[in-house]
């Protein structure tokens, strides 16, 4: 019993030490803030999907690069549902920085969107639209992946 509480204290001095080393050199995780989508362009629509260019200003606050490497997302626009979207290509931002970084996206229509993308034209030519994007998004950096849940709503003039 003696030496199990020997072994259990070695192994919490063991990982307080770890966490405290790991917390000096600036290895552990601190949020990376997403400030808004700053502008978005239409780059192409068909009747199954549309291909948008976003800016988006990102912070990272980590003394190492973070690299958004997947998504899962559903897109609605006022109401309606649009689809599911993806970022289409891996966005890397630098060690303590803070700035817009390009973000493409394909979304793919719901066969109901799809069918009522009259309406949303319509909706888009009157003013400015309410779109709210909700998922997950998957980073990497060093060795560790996360992924977080995002629900970003922001309008658009198109």
């Amino acid at each position: 019993m003696h030496q199990r509480l020997i072994s259990l204290g070695k192994s919490a001095l063991l990982f307080f030490a770890l966490s405290a080393f790991l917390s000096s050199c600036g290895l552990l995780y601190k949020d990376v803030e997403l400030h808004g989508v700053k502008s978005a362009h239409v780059k192409r629509v068909t009747s199954k999907f549309v291909e948008l260019d976003l800016m988006v200003e990102i912070s990272n606050p980590n003394k190492y690069e973070i690299r958004i490497v997947d998504s899962d997302l559903e897109a609605f626009a006022d109401t309606m549902r649009i689809g599911r979207a993806n970022i289409t290509k891996e966005i890397v931002i630098p060690p303590e920085s803070s700035g817009e970084y390009h973000c493409p996206v394909r979304a793919n229509f719901d066969s109901g969107f799809a069918n009522n993308l009259g309406a949303f034209v319509r909706l888009a030519l009157n003013g400015p639209v309410e779109i709210d994007v909700k998922g997950e998004i998957t980073g990497k950096a060093l060795f560790l992946t996360r992924t977080i849940s995002i629900d970003i709503r922001e309008e658009f003039e198109f």
